[in-house]
């Protein structure tokens, strides 16, 4: 099953439930919940690492080559 493009760096208007974890990534639901992946966002001084993840329907990421 291919996987859906996952940006690298979020983009400013993400969610904030979808920047913490805690909704998927790509619809926003917040049931069947796993760790997909990682984004960046900016924050003063530097970037911070969050952790992102997929519901049933989005279960996996692809990284742009």
């Amino acid at each position: 099953m291919a996987g859906t493009l996952l940006p690298l760096m979020a983009a400013a208007d993400t969610s904030p439930a979808r920047l913490q974890g805690e909704a998927c990534w790509y619809c926003g639901t917040v049931s069947g919940l796993a760790p997909i992946g990682e984004v960046t966002t900016p924050v003063p001084g530097g970037l911070r690492v969050l952790p992102v993840v997929g519901c049933s329907a989005h279960p996996q990421i692809v990284r742009a080559a």
